[in-house]
């Protein structure tokens, strides 16, 4: 939906005729401006989850080793840092 609503403003943003109303081309510009703020965090927070997913999996394969320790400690710190991302978008 989000990005739907991104597209038809991009499109809306490269006629020629925006600016013939300035306040309606800023609200467009500003709103694109917004949704492509949205995007990229989710985008971001999807990244991490696949992170920690892989992550998940290593540690899994390494748990017989001394490394698994290092690996949960890995996986901590990229939730936490995954998790003070989410604080600070909501």
């Amino acid at each position: 939906e989000a990005q739907a609503e991104l597209d038809r403003l991009t499109a809306e943003a490269a006629q020629p005729n925006l600016w013939d109303d300035p306040a309606r081309a800023q609200a467009v510009l500003r709103r694109a401006d917004e949704l492509r703020e949205e995007l990229g965090f989710w985008s971001d927070l999807q990244d991490r989850a696949r992170a920690l997913a892989e992550l998940a999996e290593l540690a899994a394969a390494d748990a017989e080793t001394d490394g698994a320790l290092r690996a949960d400690v890995h996986f901590d710190c990229i939730v936490e840092d995954a998790l003070a991302g989410l604080r600070e978008r909501c």
